[in-house]
């Protein structure tokens, strides 16, 4: 059995802190590469090279991290991960039977699969809090190089300073920034892509797609 669900890296716990994960060479994933589950922090995530990701998943991310619960009071729970100096490149994501037919059941699947889809270089899911985002070099992916989410709480004091991004597909930055995001920064990088149809950055309240 082949579970395209998992990952090639986990932290998952509400007390997942201090962890460090660095100098891997992680390629040709079904879906996230690196996952924090519900773990705070900081855990460090750096020199890893990563690519030829989410393969056969959409809605993911060469680094993912998702946070339900906001700890503000503690002195280290309420912290963020430290996401410094990856190379992560084709992200790609795959949003199956996409396309319609008018006999599904006779229709192989590959033809109505839509690819590339619904991917970030490095994604932060619900509630990205205190979040250094610094010195990676995100190329070729999907919707972004980065992406600030706002599920359950929007993005508070995260910084995505001096990386290198480089022509993903869409978007090259992304970020959901309404009435409760506060005091994010995103500064001193380097963004270049050559698709006339792609866009710098979105950056607004949540939206569904």
């Amino acid at each position: 059995m082949v579970d395209n669900f998992g990952a090639a890296i986990r932290l998952h716990g509400l007390n997942a802190d201090g962890n460090v994960i660095s100098h891997n060479h992680i390629h040709d994933q079904p879906h996230h590469t690196i996952y924090l589950s519900m773990g705070f922090g900081p855990n460090v995530i750096e020199y890893n090279d990563l690519h030829a990701l989410c393969r056969v998943m959409a809605d993911a991310g060469g680094v993912y991290s998702n946070r339900w619960c906001i700890l503000e009071d503690d002195p280290v729970l309420s912290l963020g991960h430290v996401i410094r100096y990856n190379r992560i490149r084709d992200v790609m994501g795959v949003h199956p039977h996409a396309r319609p037919a008018a006999d599904p059941a006779a229709t192989p699947s590959r033809d109505r699969l839509v690819r590339p889809h619904m991917t970030w270089g490095i994604y932060f899911d619900n509630s990205p809090r205190r979040a250094l985002v610094h010195g990676n070099l995100c190329i070729g992916n999907t919707w972004g190089g980065v992406f600030l989410g706002g599920g359950y709480a929007e993005p508070d004091a995260c910084v995505v300073e001096n990386n290198i991004f480089v022509d993903s597909s869409i978007y090259q930055f992304d970020a959901v920034l309404g009435t409760h995001a506060r005091a994010n920064s995103f500064r001193r990088n380097i963004v270049c892509y050559r698709n006339p149809d792609a866009a710098l950055m979105r950056a607004g309240k949540a939206w569904k797609d």
